[in-house]
């Protein structure tokens, strides 16, 4: 479904190269995007803006990182489409900023695939390469171990959106979509393709465009999609 011309996008990133990242998947024809490196030098944005901040909180400590996602989200429009850029691997202060998140009461919709790079999520574990994260060697510059699902990189209980909900009918997808955000709990979606990406996200804004959009460059670039029917947007992770 595309988005009325004065709608007002804001993505969050933890560090610049991904906030330029998710600029250029946001970037279309019908929005102005910018991109801040200090929430405090922030303006309201006008209609039809996409607003992109680096929070810088790749290696700060959880608490600071999570911080800095609720100073960045105080007092922000209810129409404003939010979108969390996260690192496709589950790296960074994933558990916390995703808790910040949630305690804005808008719902949250995880969905870290990057089909571009062959990464990949079924049953709620995240694939590279069609090898379980767990099991790759994706994480071997990392001191702690990778988590074995997306639930466990969270530490919190979630509700799974599984693969053939994702490629249902489009009336299965809201209801099954409906019935995940209703339990309160993250909603972590299975995703394979671009084309399951932009179910997920249409269903969602559809549903409540207030929920929280968190996922790899694969989701932003599926909202960039959305933003603007022939918008140009690039940039992969």
């Amino acid at each position: 479904m595309p988005l009325g011309p004065g709608q007002r996008v804001l993505a969050v990133a933890d560090d610049l190269s991904g906030a330029a990242e998710t600029a250029a998947a946001l970037l279309s024809r019908t929005t102005r995007t910018r991109v801040l490196l200090d929430p405090r030098t922030d303006t309201p944005a006008p209609a039809g803006t996409t607003t992109v901040f680096d929070l810088d909180s790749r290696q700060l400590s959880a608490a600071d990182a999570a911080a800095r996602i609720t100073t960045v989200l105080a007092g922000l429009a209810p129409d404003t489409v939010v979108c969390k850029k996260i690192d496709s691997l589950l790296r960074g202060n994933l558990a916390a900023e995703t808790a910040a998140l949630a305690a804005t009461g808008r719902g949250v919709l995880l969905a870290p695939a990057l089909p571009a790079e062959r990464r990949t999520v079924r049953d709620g574990v995240l694939h590279t390469d069609g090898v379980p994260l767990h099991t790759g060697d994706a994480w071997r510059a990392e001191t702690a171990a990778p988590p074995r699902s997306v639930a466990e990189a969270l530490g919190v209980p979630v509700a799974l959106l599984g693969l053939q909900a994702v490629r249902g009918p489009d009336h299965h997808l809201r209801t099954a979509l409906r019935e995940a955000l209703a339990t309160g709990l993250p909603v972590v979606a299975d995703a394979e393709t671009d084309a399951d990406l932009d179910a997920l996200l249409a269903a969602t804004l559809d549903i409540d465009p207030r929920v929280v959009l968190a996922g790899s460059a694969g989701l932003a670039l599926a909202l960039g999609r959305i933003l603007g029917d022939d918008g140009e947007s690039g940039g992969e992770r």
